[in-house]
């Protein structure tokens, strides 16, 4: 195992504010959202995870047995890939064309624009029994972030993060005091972002979020309240701001779901997406921000309907749902507002690209 720096836990002072009051215009599905399987004789299995700046998307189907990975390009061609015939899970792709995910039984790996594929592990990561190294996100420089350890807290040896270099070395790190430190996102500059555990790891409420800088030090994000507020920092854009999700009440259990956006100076402010449940464990989940600040996500309502949705800078969120579905979920959100993810219907899962020419203003819903 390669020495791990860890730098000096930085504490910061947050300063909640007020949601800004959000109205929800509708509009017509059929020329805003396009609709798309990869090919296969599965065709109810497509699941795609990223988009980058140019409408290129990637994702996962499965296709005998296993999952394979996608690369949608803007004009509809998708080529499917796989390494070596394993289960093979695209999780992100930057501008250039290159992706990054895991395959096999806890592998990662490199997939450059001309379809090399290099395969990389975090030495003191344990393979197998749903454990190994992780891909997450890749940003323009490169740069991969993700983490080790099992996806399910039973399994054997515990989480720590990574960042994989350019140049294909690897730096591990772990959050102070976490049992378990998972990594989400990474921006151009390097700041990376995710969520840690404290106390048992994949525990309920035990989630907590952190940003970390590029020069390695370590703060530590929390929603403020009077208890435990679990909190999952799910994306980061290029200026460093931050969008998740949190629990609303101390038992995780009994508790409805909201969700933030965190400025670069820390500032905090909370969000629901109108029409939300309450629910145990219902509520407002966002998922990325762009690098306008439209952050997207999913809500699920009283009826157990779970919907898209899209919140501008403003504050203004939109609601969508793929045709004919049932639950839509977005994934990610790119610089031209062009969203992707999965729609779940009577036949399977669907992916979907939510276009960007769309005006999510009040007065333009349809008649």
């Amino acid at each position: 195992m390669r020495p791990i720096a860890l730098a000096l836990f930085a504490a910061t002072t947050f300063c909640i504010t007020l949601g800004v009051a959000a109205q929800t215009p509708e509009w017509k599905t059929d020329d805003r959202i396009i609709t798309f399987n990869a090919p296969g004789p599965s065709p109810g299995t497509t699941i795609p995870a990223g988009i980058n700046p140019k409408g290129v998307i990637t994702g996962s189907y499965q296709a005998s047995g296993i999952n394979r990975g996608f690369l949608r390009d803007k004009d509809g061609t998708i080529t499917t890939f796989d390494i070596s015939g394993t289960t093979t899970s695209p999780s992100s792709i930057n501008e250039q064309g290159e992706i990054t995910g895991d395959y096999g039984n806890g592998h990662s790996f490199l997939r450059d624009k001309d379809g090399t594929i290099t395969t990389f592990d975090v030495s003191s990561a344990i393979i197998g029994n749903y454990a190994g190294t992780f891909a997450e996100s890749i940003n323009p420089e490169g740069e991969i972030v993700g983490y080790t350890g099992p996806i399910y807290y039973k399994g054997p040896g515990l989480e720590v993060g990574f960042l994989r270099h350019k140049d294909g070395t690897i730096t591990t790190f772990k959050v102070p005091g976490s049992t378990a430190t998972l990594v989400s996102g990474i921006n151009p500059g390097g700041e990376i972002a995710g969520y840690y555990y404290v106390g048992m790891p994949g525990s309920l409420g035990g989630e907590r979020g952190f940003l970390r800088d590029k020069d390695g030090a370590i703060t530590k994000l929390e929603i403020l309240g009077p208890g435990p507020y679990a909190t999952k920092a799910l994306s980061i854009n290029p200026g460093g701001e931050i969008t998740g999700y949190y629990y609303d009440a101390n038992n995780a259990q009994a508790s409805a779901v909201r969700s933030f956006l965190r400025d670069k100076d820390g500032a905090i402010t909370t969000f629901d997406a109108p029409g939300a449940a309450t629910g145990n464990f219902e509520g407002t989940f966002a998922v990325g921000i762009n690098p306008s600040g439209e952050i997207t996500g999913n809500y699920d309502d009283a009826n157990g309907v779970v919907h898209g949705f899209v919140r501008a800078r403003d504050g203004i969120i939109a609601r969508f749902d793929a045709p004919g579905a049932t639950y839509t979920f977005p994934l990610s959100i790119n610089p031209s507002g062009e969203i992707t993810g999965y729609y779940i219907d009577a036949n399977g899962f669907h992916g979907f690209l939510r276009q960007s020419n769309h005006h999510d203003r009040p007065g333009n819903e349809p008649d």
